[in-house]
């Protein structure tokens, strides 16, 4: 009887010791050399894949991995064949599961022209799928188009398609190259912006029906717009001035009236996801008010206590993938976050100048105090928003940059003018690595590739002959 009650006790007793070590476990300990201490995950991931992941100079496992280490800082680097080694000093932080999401640069990097027209200007769409360039010579003249999806090994094996003449850009643009394409988010359409002595012109080319198919906005709407952009995740496009936000159908070429007010309107769009917002000011000039126009135009008034008399700027990255949306003025800088009007998080006691956002939305770029600076935006376990900041780079009025961030959102790719250079950061500004070393034809004439296999650049050669070329980031 005594025996069978030890047993019974000895049991119990070990049921209750593995549940104890089971909490500690779940809630972020860890069990080392006679200690409890706190840990967490870093869960590292690298393209490509197959990478020899070291931890304080220590070989562990191959990328992809998840690794639990006691709460600390450790050196990480991620070595392959044919590739420089990525490092960075990362943070384990308590029950948190950390992303680690590396690219890893070629250690040689093949660089091949693409095209042999002389490129006047190009351009590309947000998502790497397109480009579109022009050629002004007698020889191939005219607006080109080359899909960039499907060149995943060489973009010179990819044929050009004419979608328009020279002439559809206005003479005085061309003289003085002013004018703009913006490609839409579903690749099918075509927006050029481009500024006369007396107006603003803009013009609408189907990609799919090309030179057949030409819209000129300014005479469907009987006025010189300020500004015309698509809006994104719709057939959309969004035209406005001080006193009028209007939109114009793509599919049923239907003008629509949004909002109209008197001069005092001065007006501040940002396009959300499906979801577009209005800053204005009131009838009587003496507050602004803030508006959510939703997929069908409707428009409501948004009950917030963010001081938007204050407010000089907004923000938001161009995805239907997040709904974040950032103010800054005199009081300050602020994200919201899942259109949490009422709950905004400061990010920064200063007045910021809002740069570019990453398509998911996580991270973007803005100047601060003259620094050019990075944020990520975190979700905690405790499911509270933590936004991480990063110095990339001082004195920014006396540099000339350009920017691109990658698919993954976890790198950036940097045109330096000063120096003629394309390198790739990571989104701490860590890891800078020279892409190439050369004089681009315009400031910001470069863009990675949807899949990211190549960046392709407008480069002026020593002829002073633009063209297109790639250089390969995959092998």
């Amino acid at each position: 009887m005594k025996r069978h009650i030890s047993i019974i006790i000895f049991v119990t007793l070990f049921i209750s010791a593995v549940s104890i070590i089971a909490i500690i476990v779940a809630k972020g300990y860890t069990i080392k050399e006679d200690e409890i201490r706190e840990s967490g995950i870093l869960d590292i991931e690298s393209t490509p894949a197959g990478g020899i992941i070291n931890i304080d100079g220590i070989a562990k496992e191959t990328t992809p991995k998840k690794i639990e280490l006691v709460a600390g800082t450790y050196e990480v680097s991620i070595a392959k064949d044919g590739y420089k080694t990525w490092k960075k000093e990362l943070t384990v932080e308590p029950a948190v599961v950390s992303s680690v999401a590396a690219t890893l640069i070629p250690s040689t990097l093949e660089v091949e022209q693409a095209t042999f027209v002389e490129v006047e200007k190009a351009f590309f769409s947000d998502d790497g799928n397109t480009a579109l360039y022009t050629v002004s010579k007698k020889t191939n003249q005219g607006i080109w188009l080359i899909p960039l999806e499907k060149s995943i090994f060489s973009l010179s094996d990819t044929k050009p398609t004419k979608i328009g003449k020279m002439n559809l850009i206005p003479e005085e643009c061309q003289d003085n190259m002013s004018y703009n394409f913006s490609i839409s988010n579903d690749n099918k359409n075509a927006l050029l912006s481009c500024n006369t002595k007396s107006f603003k012109v803009f013009k609408l080319i189907n990609l799919e029906n090309s030179e057949e198919d030409v819209i000129n906005i300014n005479q469907i709407i009987g006025f010189s717009p300020t500004d015309v952009s698509f809006k994104h995740g719709s057939e959309n496009l969004i035209i406005s001035d001080e006193q009028i936000v209007s939109s114009y159908s793509l599919g049923s070429k239907e003008f629509r009236l949004i909002a109209r007010e008197n001069a005092a309107f001065a007006p501040q769009l940002v396009s959300n996801g499906s979801t577009l917002f209005l800053l204005r000011n009131s009838y009587d000039n003496k507050s602004r008010n803030l508006f959510k126009i939703n997929e069908y135009f409707q428009i409501t008034e948004i009950k917030t206590n963010i001081s938007l008399d204050m407010i000089k700027q907004i923000s938001g990255p161009a995805s239907e993938e997040t709904n974040v949306l950032a103010f800054t003025g005199k009081k300050g800088s602020l994200i919201v976050y899942e259109n949490d009007f009422e709950n905004p998080i400061k990010f920064s006691e200063n007045q910021v100048e809002f740069l570019k956002w990453s398509f998911d939305g996580v991270h973007f770029l803005y100047i601060e105090k003259n620094t050019l600076k990075s944020a990520l935006i975190r979700e905690m376990p405790n499911k509270s928003i933590r936004i991480d900041t990063y110095n990339l780079a001082k004195n920014y009025s006396n540099l000339k940059l350009s920017f691109d961030w990658s698919r993954e959102s976890n790198q950036l790719v940097v045109e330096d003018q000063t120096k003629n250079a394309l390198y790739s950061y990571d989104f701490d500004g860590q890891n800078k690595t020279l892409l190439f070393s050369g004089k681009l034809a315009h400031p910001g004439s470069f863009k990675l590739s949807v899949n990211e296999t190549f960046l392709v650049i407008l480069l002026k050669d020593s002829k002073e002959s633009s063209n297109l070329y790639t250089v390969k980031l995959k092998i």
